[in-house]
């Protein structure tokens, strides 16, 4: 068992306290900076009211000069007996990032592609089924796998099909791209482990690490892996690929409470994107969908109706010319609209109202994991409409559907700390949440 996390069985707020007083601030400062009034921070010090919107945590760690992590105590569930064991496993994934730079020792003759597509594929069904610590356990291995052979340069290879894109980190110069036309290395050199196919496949891998890393808290691991998603994604020459690390940046920026960074990252994505939307390129559509439903969520922490409305309905005009079969790592869909526009409205301060939202839409299609995460944004709304023991409830529910998820998730002890019912304690307990 690791060390337990700072600050555990702490509200947001009573570690907000504990940092002010260590950072000799008043109340006074700190309510200010963030638009409230000393009594109000008085009592969310208390730990008596509920911080569940990210908006608000990253404007407080603004004013107290820390992450928004260091107050919503992660790495979460590091001390539980299931989830444990993923935050154990990231240190070997961290590991085979940083190897990434280091060319591959050519042992034996290099793995098929296709059988490094199967490997991928199990890895983001892991993902998928919410079975986290056999995800990273399996990455290392898999990234190791796609490493560069000796002589070989991920920074450069296959960028003179981008004669913009990879030189001044831009995303011009895509247009010149043509998803799935020639590319350099031929067929035999990608049926044999080298060419962009297999730069394809770790741009995936990439992401499948990134995205768990910053579900877990480890945004700076997450950054490293994004960063060598983008990389690999360059070197594949796919213009709609490069253009998915935008979204994939930016949720890791947002998650660092870098607000004005993620916009920046968007406006990029979006920029690249809307070039290929003419090609009829069902997979292009999705990138785009996925990056107005993050540019959505990130309009709602900022408080702008109007423009997370806006992205909302670009977001669901594109899901008529998507497919799930082609989505990718997206997984783009009428389902991930749906739950994208409850999280956005919950972060506009709404409560039932959110999930009145989406009534009449299908859920079924998705996945474990993000369903378990849905879930957790269902007991959000209840418990701002004063239903402790229907938010519980939902919390037990998702945990069925995917224990890491809700074990590891940051507003889940926030939820149940600041409640104190029969109902959240008995959640609580079954959750392994101190309070």
């Amino acid at each position: 068992m690791g060390a337990e996390p700072r600050g555990a069985g702490l509200s947001v707020g009573q570690r907000v306290g504990r940092l002010r007083e260590t950072f000799g601030l008043s109340r006074a400062q700190v309510a200010d900076a963030v638009g409230r009034n000393p009594e109000w921070l008085r009592t969310l010090e208390a730990g008596r009211q509920r911080i569940d919107r990210y908006a608000m945590v990253g404007a407080l760690a603004e004013a107290l000069g820390v992450l928004p992590g260091d107050l919503l105590g992660v790495p979460c569930g590091r001390e539980d007996a299931g989830a444990g064991a993923v935050h154990r496993a990231l240190p070997a994934l961290r590991r085979a990032v940083l190897r990434l730079e280091s060319p591959a020792a050519v042992e034996a003759a290099p793995e098929r592609v296709d059988r490094l597509r199967r490997r991928l594929t199990a890895m983001n069904g892991l993902r998928r089924d919410a079975r986290w610590t056999d995800l990273a356990l399996g990455l290392p291995a898999l990234l190791d796998d796609l490493r560069s052979p000796p002589g070989a340069d991920r920074a450069t290879d296959g960028l003179q099909s981008l004669p913009d894109e990879g030189r001044d980190g831009s995303d011009r110069g895509t247009e010149g791209l043509r998803p799935g036309g020639p590319r350099p290395g031929g067929a035999r050199a990608e049926q044999d482990g080298a060419g962009p196919e297999p730069a394809r496949l770790l741009t995936e891998a990439l992401h499948e690490a990134a995205l768990l890393a910053k579900r877990l808290g480890a945004c700076d691991l997450a950054a490293l892996a994004a960063a060598e998603a983008r990389r690999s994604a360059l070197a594949a020459g796919d213009p709609a690929l490069v253009a998915s690390t935008r979204w994939l940046q930016a949720e890791v920026a947002l998650s660092s409470g870098a607000t004005d960074e993620a916009a920046v990252l968007l406006e990029a994505g979006l920029a690249a994107t809307d070039r290929l939307l003419g090609r009829a390129d069902r997979h292009a559509w999705a990138v785009w969908g996925t990056l107005h439903l993050v540019s959505a969520v990130l309009e709602g922490q900022r408080g702008r109706q109007a423009e997370c409305s806006a992205h909302l309905a670009e977001a669901a005009a594109a899901v008529a010319h998507t497919d799930p079969s082609t989505a990718g790592s997206t997984g783009f869909g009428e389902a991930e609209w749906a739950v994208h526009a409850v999280h956005a409205a919950l972060e506009l301060g709404e409560d039932l109202g959110a999930l009145g939202r989406i009534d009449g839409v299908d859920l079924r299609p998705l996945p474990a994991d993000r369903r378990a995460r849905h879930g957790i944004d269902r007991a959000r709304a209840l418990a701002r409409a004063g239903d402790a023991a229907g938010a519980a409830a939902e919390l037990l529910a998702a945990d069925r559907v995917g224990s890491q998820v809700v074990r590891t998730h940051p507003l889940v002890g926030e939820l149940l700390r600041t409640a104190p019912t029969r109902a959240t304690a008995e959640a609580a307990a079954a959750l392994g949440v101190r309070l």
